[in-house]
């Protein structure tokens, strides 16, 4: 079993939608002080800020990968280095992502494709719609038909939410649609 790391550096969030304003921690678990601090928010060599006791934020404007890097050098000499990876999207590519993940089940249940309709959820959603869906199945094409556009009302971090509309006895009703990102990165249905 190996030893913890003397440095670890957090992102939060470490994911969302441009401009991505995002707040970085730190862990040093070493007993001899810190000599000098660089924390660089873009790994592009150079020191955004210098102080362990200034707040290290930075807003990221532009969609992409960004690698934020701490180097710490204690009074001995020894230096020590953390990473984190900070993934920021493009709204527009963001918004069309999420409409696709909708699109497709809602096509897999109007197909009558229940099995594949289920790999746009996360478990628990999964676990709650599938023996709804066993019962409405046969119904879907009306139901989903039924459905107005699926429209963004936020989208920050790990968590989107929709809004769609549907008529039901001649009023109109607005239902709540989150997406998450799952353990695995992927984009899903969390509740509807």
């Amino acid at each position: 079993q190996g030893q913890a790391p003397i440095l670890t550096l957090e992102a939060l969030p470490a994911a969302g939608v441009a401009p991505l304003a995002v707040s970085f921690s730190y862990s040093f678990a070493s007993t001899t002080p810190i000599q000098t601090f660089s924390m660089d928010y873009t790994t592009d060599g150079t020191a955004d800020a210098t102080s362990p006791a200034a707040p290290l934020t930075t807003t990221y404007l532009s969609s992409g990968l960004y690698t934020a890097t701490l180097t710490v050098t204690d009074t001995q000499n020894q230096v020590y280095s953390a990473a984190v990876v900070v993934e920021v999207m493009d709204a527009t590519a963001a918004d069309d992502m999420l409409k696709g993940t909708w699109t497709s089940m809602s096509n897999a249940l109007i197909a009558g494709n229940k099995s594949l309709a289920l790999t746009y959820l996360t478990e628990p959603a999964q676990a709650t719609f599938s023996p709804v869906w066993d019962l409405l199945l046969t119904e879907m094409g009306q139901i989903m038909g039924s459905v107005g556009l699926v429209r963004p009302l936020s989208i920050s971090g790990d968590l989107a939410l929709y809004a769609i509309t549907r008529t039901v006895g001649g009023q109109e009703r607005v239902y709540l649609i989150s997406f998450v990102r799952d353990e695995d990165g992927v984009w899903r249905i969390g509740q509807m």
